[in-house]
């Protein structure tokens, strides 16, 4: 997993990139929405060139509560 796959400044968005990891966007957002947190588009069909990337979205509405849960959920998909 890259995070961020870009080398720059972020504001609301960021990008995953999972193709070093062994799933897809579509399978870590299933299983992100069994636990009730919308996930990342996918932006394989529109930039192919990024692979197996993810764009997720955090505004001023998500809480540092909310933030945590994203990547610790994120982190226990890929760790199995």
């Amino acid at each position: 997993m890259t995070v961020p796959l870009f080398n720059a400044s972020h504001f609301k968005e960021f990008t995953v990139n999972f193709d070093q990891a062994n799933t897809t966007v579509d399978d870590v957002n299933r299983q992100l929405l069994n636990t009730g947190i919308l996930g990342g588009k996918s932006l394989k069909n529109d930039f192919p060139e990024l692979g197996n990337t993810g764009l997720f979205c955090i505004t001023e509405l998500h809480s540092g509560a909310n933030i945590t849960a994203l990547q610790r959920s994120i982190k226990q998909i890929l760790e199995g």
